[in-house]
């Protein structure tokens, strides 16, 4: 099949494009520059440029034999502290690109493929949920919300297919590696409030392979619906961190996440 993939060079992007290549797919990567090219060339796809926020870029970007359309482009805020202007910038990637993407993408597209984010359904009195619960956004994640409810929405011959994945964690993660700075410089804080929320809160977390991996297969069998992908526990956060400092190290500060932040990777299916 002929994938066109958003975020081709994200983080979670450059592992669709590597695992669907693998697979035997057409991958079209979606760039906005010249590192992001080769990053996608690297992997065996064909890198396009453009943006999901210029519509008239994707035009000539999308090909008018797309069979599955993946937006897996973000701009969740860097900073620890993020302004409202800096979560509205994520809010229009996340729908108005969904919504530009749809506009652009051929009549025939078979599939389209959303990894959403799992807290979207937390519950407000903290107790367990599946993929039937309501959704419950906070500022976070509004614009997941937004974007589910408009897949939710088309037309019954499209495919639509939701993936609310856990907190990432990978040695390029973003998160992971912030983390991993912080705690080997002694500025984030292990347990109580803070940055994970209290010391005994619940996190669902995932490898970014896995969510990969569960993306690649749903578009494999051409599978619809929506699907939590987190790993078979959740994790406090005070544990996650407290782990994670036993293990990280100066020499060694990124390597193998499963096994240096003590989780199980017996369970986890990866792709080699």
């Amino acid at each position: 099949m002929r994938v066109f993939v958003a975020g081709a060079s994200g983080v979670l992007g450059r592992r669709l494009v590597d695992g669907l290549t693998d697979q035997g797919h057409d991958v079209v990567g979606l760039v906005r520059d010249d590192a992001g090219e080769k990053r996608v060339t690297a992997r065996g796809g064909t890198p396009r440029y453009g943006d999901v926020l210029e519509s008239s870029t994707l035009d000539a970007a999308v090909d008018a034999d797309t069979d599955v359309l993946v937006h897996a482009a973000t701009a969740i805020p860097d900073s620890t502290k993020p302004s409202d202007a800096e979560w509205a910038h994520n809010d229009r990637v996340r729908l108005d690109g969904m919504q530009n993407l749809l506009a652009a993408a051929p009549s025939s597209l078979q599939q389209v493929v959303f990894p959403s984010v799992v807290w979207v359904a937390r519950q407000p009195d903290g107790s367990t949920f599946d993929e039937t619960a309501d959704r419950h956004p906070d500022r976070t994640s509004e614009s997941a919300a937004a974007v589910e409810q408009l897949l939710a929405d088309q037309p019954g011959d499209l495919t639509t297919t939701v993936l609310r994945n856990g907190l990432f964690y990978a040695p390029d993660a973003r998160e992971t590696r912030t983390w991993a700075q912080e705690l080997l410089a002694r500025r984030l804080p292990i347990v109580g409030g803070g940055l994970l929320g209290r010391q005994d809160a619940p996190l669902s977390v995932v490898h970014v392979d896995d969510a990969a991996s569960a993306a690649i297969a749903a578009i494999d069998r051409e599978t619809g619906g929506i699907y939590h992908i987190v790993d078979d526990e959740p994790v406090t956060g005070a544990a996650f961190l407290e782990r994670s400092q036993k293990n990280w190290t100066h020499r060694n500060r990124f390597a193998s996440p499963a096994g240096s932040l003590g989780f199980s990777s017996a369970n986890r299916t990866r792709k080699r």
